[in-house]
């Protein structure tokens, strides 16, 4: 059923706050981002894996997603309030390019997760045809659901009146629930997944005593923990929809633009720290050996 927006006042100060948020940190995302590009592409070139391919994919989606962010704030200072509840293509144009990144980024940070939990779990691996499978029913599914909301025009500014989300009227019912849908799942699988090695690996240590397995369970709890920290508030969001059939507190819609747009700095960071031999690349390409 609809919520009613119309309950929340515009607020310029706490707009803001939210696009100044959103417009910083997609910044930041957007400049770490590149450099992790161009850090795996030289990995790239020494090392071919599927989980690398995986990674350079989630670095060219949040490129997208952090040139959406950028295009979003510098567009919505440009047309102001008034004009941007009178516009027919930013909502259009920003609904759909932001969404559909944010979901397309967290299905391939989730499909990462998965990777390595069978990696370290099961000590096995799914044949990357069948990764690129879901992959990509995911994503086409993702993006007709946004298309669907384009064609209605569905989007609207959503309780900080910063960013745009679906509607959920009568004409997107089931394009907004799944979009919930997709935007939560990827919290559900890293933290199954996560909490799982971080089990496994204690338990392993627990009868070998072997050191090396501290690192990787310390890892996976921290993993798992950032990724909480930056999904709950969109989570929260929607188990309180659909308990009281109302918008969240405003405070929710905050610190949820703050949770997405971190993820765009949280993987790059994430794969420097995880990865030795991309880290080891990284510190070459800042501090390059001198040539005799």
């Amino acid at each position: 059923m609809p919520y009613d927006i119309d309950l929340f006042q515009y607020n310029p100060e706490v707009s803001k706050v939210v696009l100044t948020g959103i417009g910083g940190l997609g910044l930041v995302g957007l400049v770490s981002n590149l450099v992790v590009l161009k850090v795996l592409f030289r990995v790239y070139q020494n090392k071919k894996s599927f989980g690398l391919n995986l990674t350079i994919c989630v670095a060219l989606v949040d490129v997208a997603a952090s040139i959406s962010a950028l295009g979003l704030v510098l567009f919505r200072y440009i047309l102001d309030y008034p004009e941007v509840l009178e516009s027919e293509w930013y909502c259009r144009t920003f609904g759909f390019s932001f969404m559909l990144s944010m979901n397309f980024s967290g299905l391939l940070v989730s499909m990462t997760g998965l990777e390595r939990y069978l990696l370290i779990n099961w000590r096995s691996e799914i044949r990357p045809l069948y990764y690129w499978a879901v992959v990509a029913a995911v994503a086409l599914l993702s993006a007709f659901i946004q298309s669907r909301n384009v064609y209605w025009n569905t989007y609207i500014l959503d309780p900080t009146f910063s960013y745009c989300i679906p509607k959920g009227d009568s004409q997107s019912v089931l394009e907004h629930v799944l979009t919930d849908v997709i935007l939560n799942v990827p919290l559900f699988i890293l933290s199954f997944c996560y909490i799982s090695i971080f089990l496994v690996v204690r338990r392993i240590k627990a009868t070998t005593n072997r050191l090396s397995d501290n690192h990787i369970s310390f890892r996976a709890l921290l993993v798992f923990f950032i990724y909480l920290v930056c999904y709950l508030p969109k989570v929260y969001s929607t188990i309180h929809k659909l308990t009281f059939h109302s918008y969240a507190p405003l405070m929710t819609y905050i610190l949820l633009a703050y949770g997405f747009s971190l993820t765009l700095i949280i993987n790059p960071f994430l794969v420097l720290f995880l990865n030795s031999q991309v880290r080891q690349e990284f510190l070459s390409l800042i501090f390059p050996t001198p040539k005799r």
